[in-house]
């Protein structure tokens, strides 16, 4: 009636990458962190350091199981194309010809 037993799992935001894809590693070497100097920049100041990370697939293996010993279903969200600045900014070729470079 509640739905308390839905996980909504956010796997992707603007602001992160949270899922492992061992076909495109980038995803996650860049766009699961945050920070000065990263390709995706901290939000509203972040602080002075590197922060973020992601869930590999044995982690999502065990979340999973965990979620269905207890009747929990799980509701994954990879939100694209809506919320991929991480991932345009970890393979900046998914934008492929559709986007040019401003001149000037």
């Amino acid at each position: 009636l509640y739905k308390l037993n839905v996980f909504h799992w956010h796997l992707t935001d603007d602001e992160g990458w949270r899922l492992e894809v061992k076909s495109l590693p980038n995803l996650t070497t860049f766009g699961a962190w945050r920070g000065h100097g990263e390709v995706v920049e901290p939000q509203y100041g972040g602080g002075i350091g590197r922060y973020g990370g992601f869930y590999n697939q044995d982690e999502i293996r065990e979340i999973v199981l965990y979620a269905a010993e207890r009747g929990i279903a799980i509701v994954p969200e990879i939100d694209v194309p809506g919320h991929c600045y991480a991932a345009i900014q970890s393979l900046p070729g998914l934008l492929g010809q559709a986007v040019r470079k401003r001149e000037g």
